[in-house]
């Protein structure tokens, strides 16, 4: 008589009491620290002892800040880097470019925002989100940031042939449609957007009922309120509103070293036929990223912050010639 084998779920009782020991031993050794206690990490010039998570005989150490410029590795920015989370909680400190010592804690894990400073952005540069990590030494933090630049723009006429000036203006008739195309070059080894632009148009209802385009999103009129009216400027008091309407558009996305953006906007006129001088201006406003001021949090691109300051990176206009 052949005696039937214990199983229990599919395999034979000593099979299943062994895996359950190896389980217990594995569980008992983590919680006793053995595997802990030696744990080798890399940091590209031999191996450093933590233990539990600690770096052995070393409590801190520093976040050390050099950026450089995207197009030309020579020239120094000079901007600040503010940390705003380490290890997924809030956490409050900037670096200043070329500092030799900001310390941090060991074995954590950052993010930051390179290029402003506790919410006061650099000048000529676009700022970037960053991360990195501390193990046992000092870190360098080398983000490469992209110089600003006021794009070339140019107003080609409804013919598609004809560039537009004060001497060279689109003839308009009452109730018409008309297709001039704005053109946006880059600069050379700069950037006109880094992290998307506002085209803005500045007319004149009594002349024209709207203004629209399909190469462009449109973009919402909210961003000019804290600083527009019919009366004061447009975008920060940098230019005198000359109308009364405003049509925004967002072009979302980078444009840098003589790429070019064409996009052609449908203008739609009025009963009343445009006079000499009844021009349209057409802005492009190039977003940025900075940090609260108070909490140091990224905020979404922009070209004001919390405050309603101006931070937008690039301000320049065109003028759209019509009579």
């Amino acid at each position: 008589m052949v005696k039937a084998k214990m199983k229990i779920l599919g395999m034979p009782l000593t099979n299943v009491l062994v895996v359950l020991a190896i389980v217990g031993l594995v569980f008992w050794g983590w919680n006793s620290g053995i595997f802990k206690q030696t744990a080798g990490v890399d940091t590209g010039d031999g191996k450093i002892e933590v233990v539990s998570g600690v770096c052995s005989g070393t409590s801190s150490v520093n976040a050390l800040y050099n950026d450089f410029n995207s197009f030309k590795a020579g020239t120094d920015p000079a901007s600040v880097l503010t940390i705003y989370q380490v290890n997924g909680k809030d956490y409050k400190k900037t670096v200043s470019d070329d500092a030799a010592s900001t310390t941090v804690p060991t074995t954590s894990s950052f993010k930051a925002v390179a290029g402003t400073n506790a919410g006061s952005p650099s000048s000529g540069y676009f700022s970037e989100l960053v991360e990195f990590n501390t193990v046992c030494a000092d870190k360098d933090i080398q983000p490469a940031l992209k110089p600003a630049t006021a794009p070339t723009l140019t107003i080609v006429n409804d013919d598609g042939i004809t560039k537009n000036s004060d001497t060279n203006s689109e003839v308009m008739g009452a109730s018409g449609t008309f297709l001039p195309t704005l053109l946006v070059k880059s600069g050379s080894e700069s950037c006109a957007s880094r992290h998307g632009a506002y085209v803005i148009a500045d007319y004149d209802n009594t002349y024209f009922s709207t203004l629209s385009s399909s190469d462009l999103a449109d973009g919402n009129t909210i961003v000019l309120l804290a600083h527009n009216d019919a009366t004061t400027n447009i975008t920060g008091g940098d230019h005198v509103a000359t109308n009364d309407q405003f049509k925004v558009w967002l072009y979302d996305g980078e444009l840098c070293d003589g790429d070019k953006k064409e996009a052609q906007i449908k203008v739609v006129s009025t009963s009343t036929q445009p006079i000499e001088d009844t021009n349209i201006d057409f802005y492009w406003f190039a977003r940025d990223i900075d940090t609260d001021a108070d909490t140091y949090q990224p905020l979404s691109p922009a070209v004001y912050d919390e405050d309603n300051n101006v931070i937008g990176e690039i301000l320049t206009n065109v003028t759209y010639y019509v009579q």
